[in-house]
Protein backbone atom coordinates (compact mmCIF):
# COMPACT_ATOMS: atom_id res chain seq x y z
CA UNK A 1 0.00 0.00 0.00
CA UNK A 2 2.82 2.33 0.47
CA UNK A 3 4.42 2.12 -2.56
CA UNK A 4 0.78 2.67 -4.90
CA UNK A 5 0.53 5.62 -2.18
CA UNK A 6 4.41 7.00 -2.87
CA UNK A 7 2.95 6.36 -6.53
CA UNK A 8 0.62 8.96 -6.14
CA UNK A 9 3.02 11.13 -3.92
CA UNK A 10 0.97 10.90 -0.72
CA UNK A 11 3.02 9.88 2.48
CA UNK A 12 1.01 7.90 5.21
CA UNK A 13 2.33 9.22 9.06
CA UNK A 14 -0.02 9.31 12.34
CA UNK A 15 -2.78 7.51 10.17
CA UNK A 16 -3.23 10.57 8.14
CA UNK A 17 -2.71 11.01 3.79
CA UNK A 18 -0.64 13.96 3.61
CA UNK A 19 0.73 15.46 0.26
CA UNK A 20 2.74 18.87 0.16
CA UNK A 21 3.85 21.00 -2.95
CA UNK A 22 3.72 24.39 -4.54
CA UNK A 23 0.40 26.34 -4.34
CA UNK A 24 0.97 26.89 -8.23
CA UNK A 25 0.05 22.54 -8.52
CA UNK A 26 -2.56 23.21 -6.29
CA UNK A 27 -5.22 21.41 -8.72
CA UNK A 28 -2.69 18.18 -9.63
CA UNK A 29 -1.89 17.56 -5.70
CA UNK A 30 -5.57 17.61 -4.84
CA UNK A 31 -6.28 14.65 -7.51
CA UNK A 32 -3.42 12.87 -6.92
CA UNK A 33 -4.56 12.82 -3.27
CA UNK A 34 -8.15 12.06 -4.05
CA UNK A 35 -6.78 9.19 -6.45
CA UNK A 36 -4.83 7.77 -3.36
CA UNK A 37 -7.37 8.24 -1.20
CA UNK A 38 -10.08 6.07 -3.27
CA UNK A 39 -7.04 3.53 -4.33
CA UNK A 40 -7.02 3.34 0.41
CA UNK A 41 -11.22 2.63 0.36
CA UNK A 42 -10.73 0.22 -2.57
CA UNK A 43 -7.98 -1.63 -0.63
CA UNK A 44 -10.83 -1.64 2.21
CA UNK A 45 -14.32 -2.37 0.39
CA UNK A 46 -12.42 -5.26 -1.92
CA UNK A 47 -11.06 -6.83 1.31
CA UNK A 48 -11.90 -10.28 2.06
CA UNK A 49 -14.60 -9.99 5.39
CA UNK A 50 -11.75 -12.29 7.14
CA UNK A 51 -9.61 -9.48 7.08
CA UNK A 52 -8.66 -8.21 10.62
CA UNK A 53 -8.41 -5.03 9.24
CA UNK A 54 -11.45 -5.28 7.25
CA UNK A 55 -13.25 -6.22 10.27
CA UNK A 56 -12.07 -3.67 12.48
CA UNK A 57 -13.19 -0.91 9.76
CA UNK A 58 -16.47 -2.17 9.86
CA UNK A 59 -17.49 -2.23 13.39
Amino acid sequence: MLNQLHAYGVVWKDEELNITGNSNDFGRLTNQLLQAMIFVNNMFVLAPEQTAVGKQKAR
